[in-house]
C-alpha cells in the first residue's frame, strides 16, 4: 500500500535561536512502537484527568512484524504517563487518530483506519473501538466502500442532529466523504465529494453559531461547506492561496470561531500565515505572520495564561546530519490581531523521519503544555516526549504544581480548560453569597453552582457542567452578592 503524503513535508534547515529546551527526565520521554504518526490528547477514562493515544503505521510488512496500530497512555493523575495498551496490529495508517462519544454514552470511542488486503488490492474501512472504561478491546467495522487510500479524518455534528458524523479526505485522489451517524454510533454508507485540488487538512466548527458544524477543508484553496436539510451542502472559497493547514478558534476573544490558515511559499522558502476573521459568518482576511523556515503543522493554545490564543509551529528538518536542530516556535498573541517575536524550543533531531504534536493540560494545572511523537521506521527510537508549561510559556521536562497565581480577592482559574464534563475552580472568597455562572457567546445563562467556603483560597469541582451543552466557547461568570466580579472564558470539548 503506498502512502500518500503531503506535499508541503520538505526537508529544510532550521536554526532558531532563542532558548533551549532540553529533556532531563526520563519520565517525560516515552519510547513508542515504531512507525509513530500522530498523537492525541483526551479524558479517555472518565477520571478527570487527560490519557494520551499514538496513532501508528501498519503495512502488510509491518503485520508480519508485529507492527503496532496504536498504543495507549494512562495519566496517573499528577500528569505521569504509562503505556497500558500496545496489543492491537491490523494493517492501517492512524495519521489522525482520536477518540470521540459517538453513541452518547458519555464514553469516547476510538476511531481508527482498517484495511484487508485481498489480490494486491486493499479495500478500506474505519474501525471503531468501543471505550469499556478506559479499555478498547471490542470493535465494529464500517465499510468505505472504496479502495482510496485516505490520508486524513475527523469529526463533526454538520446537521445538528447532536450526533457525531465523520467526515474524512484523499489526497491526491481529490475527493472528501461524510458518515452519517444514526445516533446510537451506527453510520451509514460515506457520500463522496469531488474536490477541484489534493485536500491537505480537514476541519469543523459551527462557524455561525446555528447549531451546526460546518465544514472546512484546505488544500490550494481554503473552502467551507455549509449544511441545509433542503440544499445540502453549499460551497463559500474563502481563499486561493496555498494555505494547507486551518485552526479554528476564537483567536480574538469576540465569542465566535476564525480560521486561521497557514501554508508556505516554495520559490521563497517562508510560511505565510493569516486569519480569517469571522463576524457572524462573513470572513475576513488578515495577514498575521510571515517567516523562514517553512512549518508543517499549527496548534492554537493559550501558552503563557493571559487568554489569548497563541500559535506554536512545528518544524521538521529531514535529511539534515544527526544532530541538526528543529523545533516549536511559539508566537504569542498581544490582542488586536498582533503577535510579538516567538520564543523557541529548540529539539534536536535524532534521525526521525518526522515529528507530530499536540497540546493539552497534561499535568492539571490549567497550563496547555505539549506532547510531540518521533516517527522512525524502526522501533527503537519512536519516542512520545511531553513538555509542561509553567505557566508563563516556559516549558519543563517535569509536571508543574501550579498554585493558580490566584493575585486578588477576585481571581479564580477554571481547569482544566479546555474541559469535557467536570470542571475543577480554583479562587479566593470573600464574604458574601458566592455563585459561579456558565454563560454562552450571546451571554444567556445556561447553569449555575452555587458555593460555601470560608475566606481565602478555595477548590471546588463543578462536576457535569459539560454535561448538554455543545462544544464551544463559553464564559464563566464570578459572582459576589449577585454582582460579576470576575470572568473566564473556557472552552468545551
Amino acid at each position: 500500500m503506498q502512502k500518500v503524503r503531503n506535499f508541503s513535508r520538505c526537508t529544510w534547515l532550521i536554526v532558531i535561536l532563542c532558548y533551549s529546551f532540553a529533556v532531563t527526565s526520563d519520565r517525560s520521554i516515552t519510547k513508542l512502537p515504531k512507525k509513530a504518526i500522530a498523537v492525541f490528547a483526551g479524558d479517555i477514562d472518565n477520571d478527570n484527568d487527560i490519557d494520551i493515544i499514538t496513532g501508528h503505521e501498519v503495512s502488510s510488512g509491518d503485520i508480519v512484524l508485529e507492527g503496532k496500530s496504536f498504543a495507549v497512555l494512562k495519566n496517573d493523575g499528577a500528569g505521569y504517563f504509562a503505556i497500558s495498551d500496545t496489543s492491537k496490529s491490523y494493517l492501517g495508517y492512524q495519521d489522525d487518530i482520536f477518540a470521540v462519544d459517538i453513541n452518547n454514552d458519555q464514553w469516547k470511542e476510538l476511531v481508527t483506519f482498517y484495511g484487508v488486503l485481498s489480490s494486491g488490492i486493499v479495500h478500506r474501512f474505519l474501525r471503531i473501538w468501543h471505550n469499556d472504561n478506559g479499555d478498547f478491546n471490542e470493535y465494529f467495522d464500517v465499510d468505505l466502500n472504496t479502495t482510496v487510500p485516505f490520508t486524513g479524518i475527523s469529526h463533526c455534528d454538520f446537521n445538528g442532529d447532536g450526533f457525531i458524523d465523520i467526515v474524512l479526505y484523499a489526497n491526491p485522489y481529490q475527493i472528501w466523504g461524510i458518515l452519517y451517524n444514526d445516533g446510537n454510533g451506527n453510520f451509514e454508507s460515506p457520500l463522496y465529494y469531488d474536490l477541484s485540488y489534493p485536500p491537505q487538512h480537514i476541519e469543523c466548527k459551527d462557524l455561525n453559531n446555528d447549531g451546526k458544524d460546518e465544514i472546512i477543508i484546505s488544500g490550494w484553496p481554503v473552502e467551507i461547506y455549509w449544511y441545509d436539510s433542503i440544499n445540502g451542502f453549499t460551497q463559500t472559497i474563502l481563499d486561493d492561496a496555498p494555505f494547507t493547514r486551518t485552526k479554528i478558534c476564537d483567536i480574538d476573544n469576540d465569542g465566535d470561531y476564525d480560521i486561521v490558515a497557514f501554508g508556505f511559499v516554495p520559490i521563497a522558502f517562508f510560511t505565510d500565515v493569516c486569519i480569517f476573521r469571522n463576524d457572524e459568518g462573513i470572513f475576513t482576511k488578515i495577514q498575521l505572520l510571515q517567516f523562514q523556515p517553512m512549518a508543517e503543522e499549527v496548534l492554537v493554545s493559550d501558552f503563557n495564561n493571559d487568554s489569548l490564543p497563541d500559535l506554536a509551529f512545528l518544524f521538521n528538518n529531514r535529511g539534515e546530519p544527526y544532530g541538526m536542530k528543529l523545533g516549536i516556535q511559539i508566537n504569542y498573541n498581544d490582542g488586536n490581531y498582533q503577535f510579538n517575536q516567538n520564543d523557541s524550543i529548540i529539539m534536536y533531531y535524532g534521525g526521525e523521519w518526522w515529528r507530530h504534536f499536540t497540546s493539552a493540560d497534561l499535568d492539571g494545572n490549567g497550563f496547555m503544555d505539549l506532547a510531540v511523537v518521533r516517527y522512525y521506521t524502526y522501533s527503537s527510537s519512536n519516542t512520545l516526549e511531553l513538555m509542561y508549561n509553567d505557566g508563563a510559556g516556559n516549558f519543563q521536562p517535569t509536571p508543574v504544581v501550579s498554585t493558580h497565581n490566584l493575585k486578588s480577592p477576585t481571581s479564580f482559574l477554571c481547569f482544566p480548560n479546555p474541559f469535557d464534563k467536570t470542571l475543577n475552580i480554583s479562587y479566593q472568597s470573600t464574604t458574601g453569597k458566592t455563585e459561579f455562572v456558565l454563560h454562552n457567546s450571546s451571554g444567556k445563562q445556561l447553569k449555575s453552582l452555587k458555593v460555601h467556603a470560608a475566606p481565602g483560597n478555595n477548590d471546588v469541582s463543578w462536576e457535569n457542567a459539560g454535561n448538554g451543552i455543545p462544544a464551544g466557547v463559553y464564559f464563566i461568570a464570578y459572582r459576589v452578592n449577585d454582582k460579576i466580579i470576575s470572568t473566564q472564558k473556557v472552552v468545551k470539548l
